[in-house]
């Protein structure tokens, strides 16, 4: 039988939108909002379909530090999730040290591999308005919301995913 201990994870991309992660591993609970020192939000992961997705970048020079949402997923919910995010391939799953309040959790987090890292790309604009639509349903700082939004991103030439995002935005402003 598996361990299906509870696990933390820390979401700063478009699994900050709920709706998002939820469709991808069921049903979540949100435990906090965290944020990483000397850590940023960057979209230089390269994905299949050649645009950039959110990845963490460590440097000293950071003038606003990544913030995300931590979740308790099962350890069924995390090997679903895996998958979704190409774990393994992709990004390495890894656990790092959150801030949250007073305290610090270790969270599982997904990084890009060095191969898939390319600072030359940009997000379709759906993928950044999702990384929004959870940036700013979970409450993140208005400082943050703004560093996020200041992201030039691309129109994505496959309009069926688009659509297919914008429904899911959609729905969940309603």
């Amino acid at each position: 039988m598996k361990n299906d201990s509870p696990h933390l994870y820390f979401a700063y991309g478009s699994n900050l939108f709920q709706p998002w992660l939820e469709r991808r591993v069921g049903s979540v609970t949100v435990l906090a909002i965290g944020f990483v020192p000397v850590t940023e939000l960057r979209y230089n992961k390269r994905s299949t379909d050649g645009s950039g997705k959110a990845n963490l970048v460590q440097s000293s020079q950071i003038l606003t530090p990544a913030q995300g949402v931590i979740y308790r997923l099962s350890a069924l919910q995390l090997e679903s999730l895996d998958r979704a995010e190409g774990a393994g391939k992709h990004y390495a799953r890894t656990i790092i040290p959150v801030n949250v309040a007073n305290d610090t959790l270790d969270c599982q987090v997904y990084l890009a591999k060095d191969d898939y890292i390319d600072d030359d790309l940009q997000p379709y604009t759906w993928y950044r308005d999702l990384i929004l639509a959870g940036a700013r349903s979970q409450g993140l700082t208005d400082e943050y919301i703004q560093f996020l939004a200041r992201f030039e991103a691309a129109p994505d030439p496959k309009l069926a995913r688009e659509r297919k995002a914008r429904i899911l935005l959609n729905k969940a402003e309603m």
